[in-house]
């Protein structure tokens, strides 16, 4: 747990599905996590709603962290560890759902994004 000076900047923390496994699934329209055995969605950021995603750095190997906001938590930092060298491959299809969305708004720049099948 963050110091009382440290939880003044950072604000709350929940860790309430901390060390659990979870089933990842990224698409050119949302980030979901969710329990793999009864299906709990755990989050589900839309992909316009993600400011911010990193992950492989030497020191932090096995870690991925995205921002994002939504109505529950507002805007905050999710930090998902990643075992036997995924993470690399993780922020990788991050990337590419964000390159593919980006592709797609280029050929079709109104707002019929929502309409685009997720590829």
């Amino acid at each position: 747990p963050p110091s009382k000076a440290l939880s003044s900047i950072l604000g709350k923390s929940n860790l309430q599905f901390a060390g659990m496994s979870i089933n990842l699934n990224i698409s050119t329209s949302s980030l979901n996590l969710m329990t793999p055995d009864c299906k709990q969605i755990i989050a589900n950021h839309h992909m316009q709603s993600i400011s911010f995603a990193s992950g492989g750095d030497p020191d932090t190997t096995d870690y991925v962290a995205y921002v994002a906001k939504d109505p529950v938590n507002r805007r905050a930092c999710h930090i998902l560890e990643c075992s036997d060298g995924l993470a690399q491959d993780v922020i990788s299809t991050i990337g590419q759902a964000f390159d593919l969305r980006f592709q797609q708004y280029l050929q079709c720049p109104s707002n019929k994004m929502s309409s685009v099948h997720d590829r």
